[in-house]
């Protein structure tokens, strides 16, 4: 019981933002959907991103205020109907070959994100002793870390502090990096495409 409300918090906020993204990209969305799967995801890391740092500017970084204000925003795109705007997924046709090392890396990445810990000195000294004060104290606080020059937060640490908070533990951290190597496979895809490469 104690757990379910921070994932439903959790849940409702990433379907907020997820489908903020959609609507946002409607607006500037190009004819060519190697790019517009480059700019949603861009999209949406710019939500959370501002989300977060909003949320450690007022103070109120916790997974009850991130639920309440994700379950207000998708109040309000359900309102308007942007579900509806939703198109159906079509898988591109990448082969059978790239789709089974396609699955196989996603499931590999899923599972480096659920059973290993961040390793790296940079991350360690640097980025999650940021992240752990903030999730700790609900705001944006003096900085630690082995660099005290930077008194600000990177974007990686936004998004990895989206998914420290609602949870209060770091189990889920590496997500962050799930989404910003899709976002760097969607670049390599697009430029890929736009240099007229095969599939």
């Amino acid at each position: 019981g104690v757990l379910m409300l921070p994932l439903l918090w959790m849940g409702v906020a990433n379907a907020a933002a997820l489908l903020a993204a959609h609507e946002l990209l409607r607006r500037i969305r190009t004819d060519q959907g190697s790019v517009n799967a480059v700019l949603f995801i861009l999209l949406h890391l710019g939500i959370v991103s501002a989300a977060v740092l909003l949320s450690l500017l007022a103070g109120i970084f916790t997974a009850t205020a991130l639920g309440v204000a994700g379950t207000a925003t998708l109040m309000l795109l359900l309102g308007l109907g942007a579900h509806r705007r939703i198109p159906t997924f079509r898988r591109p046709d990448l082969g059978a070959a790239t789709a089974i090392v396609g699955a196989v890396v996603a499931i590999k990445l899923l599972l480096q994100a659920w059973f290993f810990a961040p390793v790296a000195p940079d991350v360690l000294g640097y980025h999650l002793p940021k992240v752990a004060e903030w999730v700790a104290h609900g705001r944006m606080t003096l900085e630690l870390g082995s660099d005290f020059r930077s008194a600000f937060p990177a974007g990686f640490e936004l998004v990895e502090a989206w998914w420290a908070v609602f949870l209060h533990h770091d189990v889920l951290i590496e997500i962050a990096g799930i989404e910003f190597m899709a976002l760097a496979a969607a670049a390599v895809y697009a430029m890929g495409r736009q240099m007229g490469l095969s599939e």
